[in-house]
């Protein structure tokens, strides 16, 4: 409440168009509004591709969602950017107060993320106003890097394979995706083009050792992921309990492989681990099939079930 009084009361000093010397907290605000601008880039390329051909790469669904990812965070972009600046303009008595600037003064002055700012894409829900700044920053330059290649190879190919090929070849971000469901289902619908086989005939299978000791021509690179409860062995390729703590993962790599020819192990020496979008653990985006490590006799599949071992993205 006292925060509103305070927001309000800026409002006031704002419309009056005094020059008077603004409330401390005002300042405050407007340094922090300065610094968050400075972190963000000013535009995000776009990108585009010709329509008019109907084997364009608006037929193929991970360009679509490279796409749709670009277009929502440049219009996320832009908000942030515009509610930025005239938050500093309020700040400074130069422009007239409106309910959702009150509310950008309240929100600032809490430390907390507008919700104008979290509908496009989902954050864990204790994150504070710096830390989001941070990670929108780090979105919007994984977004400008995928444009910037994805655009090359749509105009080189527009058949649509060296997209595939490049996103194949990139390390994604998975957690620093806005929308990482889509992208997943859409790395299957290109599988299973490759194939010749329907969606269902695929599983998913990802591996974590990054050391380049395997094939990885098949599969999505994916980078940022870790692991709460275990650690992995890139010697023994499995898992084995820890004392909880979280361990950041190498590079991974995700595949599609058709049911029948994916050797399946036996149960008791797998475990199927969750992956988790957020560290609070929202937003389950698929399981992964793993070795467990049973030598030392502590680590079976029960055992990291109760223990909650789980994959987070982002």
């Amino acid at each position: 409440q006292q925060q509103q009084q305070q927001a309000t009361a800026a409002g006031d000093v704002a419309s009056s168009g005094t020059q008077a010397e603004q409330p401390a907290y005002m300042r405050q605000v407007e340094s922090l509004a300065l610094s968050f601008a400075s972190v963000l880039p000013a535009t995000l390329p776009a990108l585009t591709t010709d329509t008019s051909d109907d084997h364009s790469a608006q037929q193929i669904p991970l360009f679509r969602v490279i796409e749709r990812e670009n277009s929502v965070s440049r219009k996320l972009l832009e908000n942030v950017l515009a509610d930025l600046a005239q938050l500093r303009e309020v700040c400074r008595g130069e422009r007239k107060q409106t309910n959702h600037l009150r509310q950008l003064l309240s929100d600032f002055s809490a430390g907390v993320v507008p919700r104008s700012w979290v509908t496009a894409y989902t954050v864990p829900r204790d994150y504070s106003l710096a830390k989001w700044i941070g990670d929108f920053a780090s979105r919007l330059e994984q977004s400008r890097t995928l444009a910037e290649r994805i655009q090359r190879n749509a105009v080189n190919d527009p058949s649509g394979a060296a997209i595939v090929r490049e996103l194949q070849a990139q390390r994604m971000w998975l957690g620093g995706l806005l929308y990482p469901e889509a992208f997943i289902t859409a790395t299957r619908q290109a599988v299973a083009k490759q194939l010749q086989c329907s969606l269902e005939e695929l599983e998913i299978a990802v591996s974590l050792d990054g050391d380049g000791s395997e094939d990885t021509s098949d599969a999505f690179a994916i980078s940022g992921l870790r692991i709460e409860g275990a650690v992995w062995s890139s010697e023994r390729k499995a898992l084995s309990l820890n004392d909880g703590a979280a361990e950041r993962l190498a590079v991974c790599y995700l595949r599609w492989m058709k049911r029948r020819t994916h050797r399946q192990q036996p149960s008791q020496s797998v475990a199927n681990i969750p992956v988790y979008l957020n560290m609070d653990r929202s937003g389950l985006l698929f399981e992964a099939r793993l070795s467990i490590d049973m030598s030392d006799g502590s680590t079976t599949a029960d055992a990291i079930a109760q223990r909650a071992v789980a994959i987070i993205a982002a």
